[in-house]
């Protein structure tokens, strides 16, 4: 260890500064314009930088080939193995973790109060990345066999995807799940490449292992049925005492006759009710799973247009399903019965906060971190909350003029759902987590059109609304045999 912190000085030099750039860039919340130019190259330096120091630690005593002067030294490879793994967490994972407070710090938040969502990061990023690099570096003689083989990798992490049209389905709030399975995945090929490589000396069985753990890995949790996942996660929210239930209705289905329909944009509609949820909770569709049938046993795999959420806890909804023109043509006079499965997931009561519209310095809004607001002249707000590590799994907001009318539509703040258990879930390289909506300001009732949007918005406060998932359910409906014409529209 202390040979490889004195001979490799200029790394670590090289290394700390990145560091220390990227935490003073960050030091400071984000402008609502998004990173600068520096930001982003910088984030893209710091992940290869990692590597580069691991490989120069690692081929400083190398494994591969039989004329290493260590062969000769008095200790181990279990203690080379130990001195690099202890490098690796003083030069890489000390210095990412000191650069997490300081940017906490910078934005106002104390790291104390987020101790085990910072160390929960350095033990994600370890898992999935760190580790790797050792296994890769291990296996390596050189650093351009590395690079050749951390290029081939990255090649066909990016591009399997886009060539398999099934690959990558969103597992919504679930993903937590998937983040989970591939750094353990990940953690175990590379511990046992370190296993082979350091205490057995066997090269090319190592070689073998980090392949297979190439190949298997894209495709791990995307073969993983997603029932098996949505199981484990209501082991962790306990069963409601509600029974939600989820109704075909007959009732709302409009007869073809007498109506046209665009033959280059099909939609099936699927009119339906969520009954039994109570009156201040909302329910939300993680995944929904749809299969036309014919009476000749015939299937055809629907999918589901956007997501689905019944907010407001029942009331009529629809289920949208794009069809394919050609089998609509085909099948348009045909009597079809649809089978449909959908992983339903409840959250309990709201809890809401309150600021003034405008707001364009970061304001403290408790468990939102800092929220801001900045409204244009033509009646465009945007809001950003910035918060340390995680944001609540689910935020609206919507701006409410003083009088209690609705000045905007309610906007969901961050991208998607997140029921992770735990303090954080995924790594990324700034420790601050930040969502940001942009909504369009309405005439409020009962005031001229004509009023200036902009006395309206500096009139109006925003109003958060946070939600906790509660449960998660599985529920079925089946349409009876039915003209398909009758529900294309």
């Amino acid at each position: 260890l202390r040979k490889d912190l004195t001979g490799l000085r200029w790394q670590i030099m090289l290394l700390l500064s990145l560091q220390s750039l990227f935490a003073a860039l960050h030091f400071r919340p984000l402008p609502t314009s998004g990173p600068t130019t520096a930001e982003v190259v910088l984030g893209v330096l710091l992940i290869p930088s990692h590597l580069y120091f691991i490989s120069c630690a690692v081929h400083a005593d190398a494994i591969p080939g039989d004329r290493q002067y260590w062969l000769t030294r008095p200790f181990t490879r279990g203690q080379l193995l130990a001195a690099k793994l202890l490098l690796t967490l003083l030069i890489v994972h000390l210095p990412l973790f000191v650069s997490d407070c300081l940017i906490l710090i910078g934005h106002r938040f104390n790291p104390l109060l987020h101790l085990p969502a910072l160390l929960w990061r350095q033990i994600l990023y370890f898992l999935a990345v760190s580790i790797l690099m050792l296994a890769l570096a291990a296996v390596t003689r050189n650093l351009s066999q590395l690079a050749l083989a951390a290029l081939v990798l990255a090649a066909a992490a990016i591009f399997v995807p886009a060539l398999l049209p099934w690959f990558n389905w969103p597992w919504g709030g679930l993903a937590w799940i998937k983040i989970i399975a591939n750094s353990l995945l990940a953690c175990s090929g590379a511990a046992a490449v370190l296993y082979l490589l350091y205490l057995r000396r066997r090269v090319h069985a190592g070689w073998a292992v980090l392949a297979t753990t190439a190949l298997v890995f894209p495709f791990a949790t995307e073969l993983a049925p997603f029932a098996f996942a949505f199981r484990l996660q209501r082991q962790i929210h306990p069963s409601p005492n509600f029974h939600p239930i989820v109704k075909f209705v007959p009732e709302r289905v409009r007869p073809a006759a007498g109506r046209s329909v665009n033959p280059k944009q099909l939609t099936l509609l699927l009119p339906i009710s969520v009954e039994n949820l109570p009156t201040n909770s909302g329910a939300h569709a993680d995944r929904i799973q749809a299969t036309l049938r014919l009476p000749n046993g015939e299937s055809h795999s629907l999918q589901l247009r956007g997501s689905w959420s019944a907010d407001r806890g029942a009331a009529g909804d629809w289920l949208f399903f794009p069809i394919d023109p050609a089998l609509f043509a085909k099948l348009a006079d045909r009597t079809v019965t649809i089978d449909v499965t959908l992983y339903m997931t409840t959250f309990g009561p709201h809890r809401s906060y309150v600021m003034p519209a405008k707001s364009p310095e970061p304001r403290p809004m408790a468990e939102l971190g800092r929220c801001l607001s900045a409204p244009d002249l033509i009646g465009l707000v945007a809001v950003t909350c910035m918060a340390p590590v995680q944001l609540p799994s689910r935020i609206t907001v919507q701006l409410v003029h003083p009088s209690g009318a609705q000045a905007s539509r309610e906007v969901r703040l961050n991208d998607g759902f997140n029921y992770s258990p735990f303090p954080a879930d995924r790594f990324q390289l700034s420790p601050i987590a930040s969502a940001t909506g942009h909504f369009n300001v309405m005439n409020v009732p009962g005031r001229h059109p004509s009023t200036n949007i902009q006395a309206q918005i500096l009139a109006s406060n925003l109003h958060f609304h946070l939600r906790d998932p509660q449960s998660h359910f599985t529920a079925s409906l089946k349409v009876p045999p039915t003209l398909l014409r009758d529900l294309v529209y």
